[in-house]
């Protein structure tokens, strides 16, 4: 286990973390953060040159934010802690509310605006996790960043405007059973093939996939289309017009896969229907049916089908990722052959649970092991 880092602390609270809860691949063993009683009366601290503020502090836990980091990360995995501990000092503390000295919990709620926004000549961040805290992700969060591996929570409800645009690395992403909101351009010119929407979104801001030529595979499990436009796919509608080129996901190669019983609501839906394409324009005729249904075109998917059972594991393995189906409190880790933990989870809700790589892996789901291959 390494040592624990020493802060740089927020407003008037003194914090420190374990150096575990940031991790390079080699120690990523969980330890709830330490309190360290010294005192430095300053606005903002950083830990492995992530910086960090107080967001609210009248009620417990107080609340922090990931601002936007003024150096790169030095670290390719980034795990951010699920609690902190926090010491309250000075004036502003005073009184029955959180009296001087007196020590509390601290979580972090927001990843800020251009939090992790990378550089492409220096940027090492490749893998990063989040607290099950976390409510939204701001603009620009990690625009540019080589980024290809985000472990999103539940709980998380809104990515901002740009939050992974222009993310060369990020290849596919799975949005957990609590986003609501989209914000414009969210994905706007990255590299991504696949992406699994859930059943809670609601809208999109607007160009989301502009210019997302590689995507190819979108699942929405929303039963009620969410509330899109023309732009989010890159204006689909005015390519098959022939009014401007090619400015999102290829006619023909890209599918969208939605439940069975909304088939017809998406055919017909804003935006939506632009990829169910059946009638003729100038003396062409164009027909694509780009919507089908999870349950009957997705048979490996393990949120319509019953998952292979393996020693007491529900999970399907597609290529070099994996796919456990985890109940509400389960707790998921997965370690290498050296006994390296690489990803450990507890499942707030009833959740599908990715993991990609390649080469032997052991699952293990409260106590209950397999080894798999991937």
């Amino acid at each position: 286990m390494k040592e624990s880092t020493k802060y740089i602390n927020a407003a008037g609270i003194a914090i420190i973390i374990s150096a575990a809860a940031l991790f390079d691949g080699q120690d990523v063993l969980a330890q709830k953060p330490t309190l360290v009683k010294d005192h430095v009366n300053m606005v903002s601290y950083t830990i492995d040159n992530i910086e960090y503020h107080s967001v609210r502090i009248e009620f417990l836990p107080f609340e922090l934010e990931v601002v936007e980091n003024k150096s790169n990360i030095s670290k390719k995995d980034v795990r951010l802690p699920e609690e902190l501990t926090v010491e309250c000092m000075g004036d502003m503390f005073s009184g029955t509310k959180c009296p001087v000295g007196q020590t509390h919990p601290a979580v972090i709620t927001r990843i800020g605006e251009r939090a992790f926004k990378g550089d492409i000549e220096t940027d090492k961040l490749e893998n990063i996790s989040f607290p099950s805290t976390v409510k939204s992700i701001g603009r620009e969060a990690f625009m540019l960043s080589k980024v290809s591996d985000v472990e999103l929570n539940e709980g998380l409800e809104y990515i901002g405007d740009y939050a992974f645009a222009y993310c060369s690395h990020l290849k596919s992403i799975k949005l957990p059973e609590s986003v609501r909101r989209l914000g414009m351009g969210c994905f706007y010119n990255s590299d991504i093939r696949e992406i699994d929407l859930p059943s809670t979104l609601e809208s999109m801001d607007g160009q989301t996939f502009r210019y997302c030529g590689m995507l190819t595979k979108i699942i929405c499990r929303a039963t009620t289309p969410p509330t899109i436009d023309d732009s989010d796919f890159g204006y689909i509608e005015h390519v098959i017009s022939g009014m401007e080129t090619q400015y999102g996901p290829e006619i023909g190669k890209c599918i969208i896969y939605v439940p069975k019983e909304s088939l017809e609501a998406y055919k017909n839906a804003p935006g939506w229907k632009n990829f169910y394409v059946d009638r003729t324009v100038e003396g062409i005729h164009f027909f694509f049916d780009g919507i089908r249904s999870i349950e009957e075109d997705l048979p490996n998917d393990v949120s319509a089908v019953s998952a292979e059972k393996n020693k007491g594991i529900n999970y399907v393995i597609e290529g070099d990722e994996i796919t456990v189906a985890c109940e509400a409190g389960d707790r998921l880790e997965i370690y290498d052959t050296d006994g390296i933990c690489l990803q450990r989870q507890t499942a707030t809700a009833p959740a599908n649970i990715t993991h990609k790589g390649k080469g032997i892996r052991i699952i293990s789901v409260n106590g209950k092991s397999a080894k798999v291959v991937l």
